[in-house]
């Protein structure tokens, strides 16, 4: 999580200098299909091949993907046909990167503890990925001053090196296949997007992320416009998303550590799904009434570390 969040606001900040507040609708729609592509990939190689060597693998090829990226990137000149194509790559890239590394670490755990297991220690996990997520807000803030955006990537690609080492050290751990619990039998023909049409429980949540990542979509659109209004570009617009990553992401260990389990004990997933809208509109309101980059930043931070909550 922490290389991912050094490669993040170097995405937003590339793609809002080089094609403008107008294009991020079109390069929405394009992620949209592409994920779906990757998706059928990840299905068909998960099918093929366990999780745990899946997700170790992958971590040295991305790696290798992002220094290859740097190297083109930076013989590239701003403004040039290949740069452009290159801004619109990298983050789709990006985006796609979050998916396979979500979905890889997850089934790389799910091979590694039981389900009883998993009650005793995800929740810890889980608060390890938000504090990574921090430590690369952290990085980018202070190390963007320093070394300039593009070189941020070579930042997020040395942080991968000591995770492929655990990889394999958890891949190595993996249950025994008799304590696995596989809930789908291995000749069950079922594909990834048929099992979303045929199990309800699984078409309601797939719904339920729809509706919210809708939501999500229009206010970074807002707030893509309003960082264009305040006239961030280059590296203090990098910088800007790194202290917002940052904040984000400890407002959200906050949360996990001191709200999630208790509200969702005690009244259920409700409470944290109504406070999202909520959230959205303080935002809304509050940069509405005083329109300022601390503004934005306060009230998109606390909006965005509040999904910790919701999202749970």
């Amino acid at each position: 999580m922490a290389s991912y969040y050094t490669l993040k606001p170097v995405r937003e900040a590339f793609f809002l200098d080089s094609e403008g507040v107008g294009n991020f609708p079109k390069v929405h729609i394009l992620l949209v299909f592409v994920t779906y592509a990757a998706a059928q990939l990840y299905d068909s190689l998960a099918r093929v091949y366990r999780g745990g060597w899946l997700a170790a693998r992958t971590v040295p090829v991305c790696a290798i993907l992002i220094v290859l990226f740097w190297a083109v990137l930076r013989g590239s000149a701003p403004g040039s046909t290949t740069f452009r194509v290159l801004v619109w790559t990298y983050y789709l890239g990006v985006s796609l990167y979050c998916v396979f590394v979500v979905a890889f670490f997850w089934s790389l755990t799910h091979s590694v503890f039981t389900p009883e297991d998993g009650k005793r220690h995800y929740g810890m996990i889980g608060l390890g990925g938000i504090l990574g997520g921090a430590a690369g807000g952290l990085l980018t803030k202070g190390l963007v001053p320093l070394l300039g955006s593009a070189n941020m990537l070579l930042v997020s690609a040395a942080l991968l090196l000591p995770c492929f080492a655990l990889g394999l050290i958890l891949d190595r751990s993996r249950l025994p296949d008799s304590l696995r619990v596989d809930p789908r039998p291995k000749s069950n023909p079922r594909t990834s997007l048929s099992l979303l049409f045929q199990d309800r429980y699984v078409g309601a949540i797939a719904g339920l992320i729809l509706l919210v990542m809708a939501f999500e979509e229009f206010g970074d659109h807002q707030t893509q416009r309003l960082l264009f209004e305040f006239h961030l570009s280059g590296d203090p617009l990098t910088l800007f998303y790194g202290q917002l990553y940052t904040g984000t992401n400890l407002i959200g260990c906050l949360v996990s550590m001191l709200l999630t389990r208790a509200i969702l004990t005690r009244f259920g997933p409700g409470p944290g799904l109504f406070l999202l809208p909520l959230a959205a509109a303080f935002k809304a309101i509050a940069v509405l009434i005083w329109p300022s980059r601390e503004t934005l930043l306060f009230t998109l931070s606390l909006n965005l570390g509040l999904l910790h909550l919701s999202s749970l």
